[in-house]
């Protein structure tokens, strides 16, 4: 689930073409999209069309995400949108390094980093 999280991170990231929308409102949107993306509300108007639209499609998975994974995802998120570019670039950047990384070498980076004390992670998160 770990790397689910992740990859979306990544592709919000992104500036992908072709995937341009209007600007949603909150207020505009479905009830149904309202439940699934609720955790996104407060920063809802600040974000780019491209990151609204990434949201509005993605809405169904992370419904279905469970709690703990789904929170994660909201403050990455929120944490993401609240970087410059430039540390929004480096994170990009990390991640397209370690996804290059053989799939071994990726799963011996996840043990470790699982392994370290929630002190020690944080201070890498900072």
């Amino acid at each position: 689930m770990n790397r689910l999280i992740m990859l979306f991170v990544a592709l919000c990231l992104q500036t992908g073409q072709g995937w341009a929308q209007d600007e949603v409102p909150w207020t505009d949107l479905s009830d149904t999209e309202k439940r699934q993306l609720s955790g996104f509300e407060p920063v809802w108007e600040e974000l780019s069309e491209h990151r609204q639209g990434q949201l509005r499609r993605s809405a169904p998975q992370i419904e279905r995400m469970p709690a703990a994974n789904k929170n994660r995802l909201i403050n990455n998120l929120n944490r993401i949108h609240n970087m410059s570019p430039e540390q929004q670039r480096r994170i990009l950047e990390s991640q397209r390094r370690f996804n290059e990384l053989p799939e071994n070498q990726r799963d011996d980076l996840r043990q470790q980093w699982q392994s370290l004390p929630p002190e020690e992670r944080q201070k890498y998160s900072d």
